[in-house]
């Protein structure tokens, strides 16, 4: 039997007492604890903020305002992590702040956010300190609901920020003084005055004043009067920063029921502009005044209430009433009609816009001019002697804001223009007479386009009716089938430069008419509509009025078929005579042949340089031609030099030489009997004179000799020059230029010296013809 088996009765009973006694001592901790437990639980449930205990970082114990905070019952947080009520977003930030706080590293409290039991976030102001639960270490927290502190501190802030706000947002500047020494001011401040609000606190007044006496004079306005009452304001003179001047409007307001701490808030309006603006526009006013009363132009205006404020001098003359009698009166009618009504400018300062048309049916429209004003031209038969006929504007006036303050109205006579445009309307209908019995076909444009003349005469010609074209812009279309401006369009369009305008559509046989100013004429087929090509010869002139302003254009056209075709067989006829010429020219140059080859290979070469140089210099077709024609025969007069002269070897003699000097004189004889189209006569006569008169036959000096001739004559040199003579060999181009070059406006015109060298020089010219003939 084992020895504790073998315990005998007294050791058991000894056992059993001592058990009992520590059992009586534990019941007796127990309740101490118990009593301490109830008191501590009683002491924090009586906390006006939550408390807990932590151990390890789950709740031990939690008081009711922590419950009551939370929305948790203790059942439902004991033994759970502490953070659960925190919001997850803060929930590192919590027990970061909490350890520093633990270690003794932080010793204020720390915001937070917790989320309810019900969702709802509510700030928090905790703490934790380390302390001792049960005999174990733990955590004793605080945790006060700051929610509503939260929600007050924001809506002053921003109640702080809102008046701040306010203040700097004012136009004006806003000062805080006290004893005249300023404790605040606003932003506005520095646009005002040019301080910077912090550089103006703690400073006086006297800064914003431009002198002591100032400085003093504002003080015994404001003070006295604030005494009394609690705001006043008045327009003063201040300083800006920079030295200038500027006029403010001040308004002050004491603070509080007394002004014994002199404690005022004071607002500067910088006026300066505004002040400027007021005596600009008072002088504007003036002027405008000065301008309407002076203006030729009849004119009137009515304020709101429809009483007359001006009336000019031109209104009183055109209705007889003086201003002194309407002025300040609603009777402005009288001068227009013989009963009460509105006028024009009273519809429009009632905005009764809907009823000017039964008031002026169909005279009134609104202006194309001005911006809600409505013009109208009419008929007053009581105004003046025997009536007058008006043309009258009406506007609204409207203040800065946009509102109606009143109307002006200004009245034109026109009965003098109306009596005219009587007379003109008569005068186009006998136009329109004469121009129905025209035999020539024409049309009339207005300055619209219009058409407001279709005689029968171009109905005959067109096939167009006139009733198909009046008073439209049609005409282009029944006259070339497209939509296309007649020459009378671009006439009334009025172009800068009409004539360029209209060689872009009707090319260059378009020319300004030479019997007419401002006219411009042309011939070309034209294909009517469903008819036959014609040749037609058509005018159109520029229609204007007495003053000179356009009207509108004519435009006639003329059926030249037959002309053109006796033209045509004009041309074939000079073509022919052309032909005619030419078989002379081959003639007499055959003639020369026979006598001197040389000569009649030198006139060829002589003709195609001259022609060159001339096509060159820019001379007319004709011109060109009369050149080439008169070189190709301008040695004619050899013939009567004997041949044994002209193939004579070696030098000839002065008799010999004399007689053929004769050649020029020779060929002009023979040649003037003969009915050339150009002077071929005169031009072969002096194709050997020179310009210092030193030439043959007649000794012409410069302008005596005719442009043709100093072609003639130089392109003879060259050629003669260049080629091989019976009495001499080829002298060579190099020294045939030479000569011309020296010879340069004493002999030979320059303009004609230069061209003949570059034509040579620049290779686009050179001799042909059989070797012994001009150098190539």
């Amino acid at each position: 039997m084992k020895r504790d088996e073998r315990r005998t009765r007294a050791d058991l009973i000894g056992e059993l007492e001592s058990l009992r006694a520590e059992i009586a001592r534990l019941q007796e901790a127990e309740a101490a604890l118990r009593d301490t437990g109830a008191l501590y639980r009683s002491l924090a449930d009586s906390s006006p903020v939550g408390v807990f205990f932590l151990v390890n970082g789950k709740f031990r114990f939690l008081n009711a305002r922590f419950e009551q905070s939370t929305g948790y019952r203790a059942g439902d947080l004991l033994g759970r992590d502490s953070l659960v009520v925190v919001h997850p977003e803060d929930r590192e930030r919590v027990r970061r702040d909490a350890v520093e706080m633990l270690r003794g590293r932080r010793s204020t409290p720390y915001e937070f956010r917790a989320v309810t039991k019900d969702g709802r976030v509510r700030w928090i102001l905790g703490t934790v300190a380390p302390v001792s639960f049960h005999g174990e270490r733990a955590v004793h927290g605080s945790y006060m609901d700051i929610t509503e502190q939260k929600e007050t501190r924001r809506r002053l802030e921003e109640m702080e920020t809102v008046g701040s706000s306010i203040l700097d947002a004012l136009p004006v500047a806003v000062i805080v003084l006290r004893e005249r020494k300023i404790l605040f001011a606003n932003r506005a401040t520095e646009a005002v005055f040019g301080w910077k609000p912090d550089e103006l606190t703690g400073k006086g007044t006297r800064v914003l004043y431009r002198s002591d006496a100032e400085y003093e004079e504002i003080g015994r306005r404001f003070y006295p009067v604030l005494e009394r009452r609690r705001t006043h304001g008045e327009e003063f003179p201040c300083r800006h920063r920079d030295g200038r001047d500027i006029l403010c409007y001040v308004s002050t307001s004491r603070i509080g029921e007394t002004l014994q701490e002199k404690g005022i808030v004071a607002t500067y309006e910088d006026i300066t502009e505004r002040k400027r603006a007021e005596a600009d526009l008072k002088e504007s006013e003036q002027r405008l005044r000065r301008i309407i009363d002076g203006s030729p132009i009849a004119a009137f205006v009515i304020g709101r209430d429809h009483r007359v404020l001006y009336w000019n001098r031109a209104l009183e003359e055109l209705s007889g009433i003086r201003a002194a009698d309407v002025i300040g009166s609603d009777g402005h009618w009288r001068a227009f009609y013989p009963e009460k009504r509105p006028c024009l400018s009273d519809l429009l300062v009632d905005q009764a816009f809907e009823s000017i048309p039964a008031w002026y049916a169909a005279c009134c429209s609104p202006s194309k001019l001005i911006e809600e004003a409505y013009e109208a031209t009419d008929y007053f038969p009581y105004l003046g002697n025997g009536g007058k006929w008006l043309r009258f504007t009406a506007a609204v006036i409207r203040d800065s804001s946009g509102a109606p303050v009143g109307a002006m109205e200004t009245l034109e006579d026109v009965t003098e223009r109306k009596n005219a445009e009587e007379a003109l309307r008569e005068s186009e209908e006998r136009l329109r007479a004469i121009l129905e019995g025209s035999p020539t076909p024409t049309f009339v444009i207005d300055r619209g386009h219009r058409v407001i003349g279709w005689n029968r005469a171009l109905v005959e010609l067109t096939g167009v009716r006139s009733e198909d074209v009046m008073h439209t812009g049609k005409h282009s279309m029944a006259l070339y089938g497209v939509k296309r401006p007649t020459v009378a369009d671009l006439l009334v369009d009025g172009a800068a430069d009409p004539a360029e305008t209209i060689r872009k559509w009707y090319g260059p046989n378009l020319r300004r008419s030479e019997l007419l100013g401002e006219a411009y004429e042309a011939t070309g087929p034209l294909s009517f509509p469903g008819r036959e090509e014609k040749w037609i010869h058509f005018t159109s002139a520029a229609v204007r009025d007495r003053k000179g302003d356009m009207i509108g254009a004519v435009e006639t056209m003329t059926d030249v078929s037959p002309l053109k075709r006796a033209e045509e067989e004009l041309r074939l006829t000079v073509e022919k005579l052309r032909m005619a010429t030419a078989g002379i020219i081959r003639a007499i140059d055959l003639i020369v042949e026979t006598r001197d080859p040389y000569t009649a290979g030198h006139q060829h070469q002589v003709a195609r340089l001259a022609e060159a140089i001339a096509r060159e210099m820019g001379l007319p077709a004709e011109t060109v031609e009369a050149i080439y024609v008169a070189a190709s025969i301008h040695d004619l007069g050899k013939i009567s030099v004997p041949a044994e002269i002209l193939s004579k070897p070696g030098n000839i003699s002065e008799i010999e030489r004399g007689i053929i000097r004769t050649h020029p004189q020779v060929g002009y004889d023979i040649l003037k009997t003969i009915d050339f189209p150009w002077p071929i006569a005169e031009i072969v006569l002096q194709h050997h004179e020179r310009l210092d008169g030193s030439g043959y036959p007649r000794g012409l000096r410069d302008g005596e000799i005719r442009v043709e001739a100093r072609i003639i004559g130089l392109a003879d040199v060259v050629e003669s020059m260049g080629s091989h003579r019976p009495y001499r060999p080829t002298l060579g181009m190099g020294r045939a230029l030479a000569e011309i070059r020296k010879n340069r406006g004493t002999l030979y015109d320059p303009a004609v010296v230069d061209i003949c060298i570059a034509l040579f020089e620049n290779n686009r010219f050179a001799f042909e013809g059989p070797p012994g003939s001009a150098e190539r």
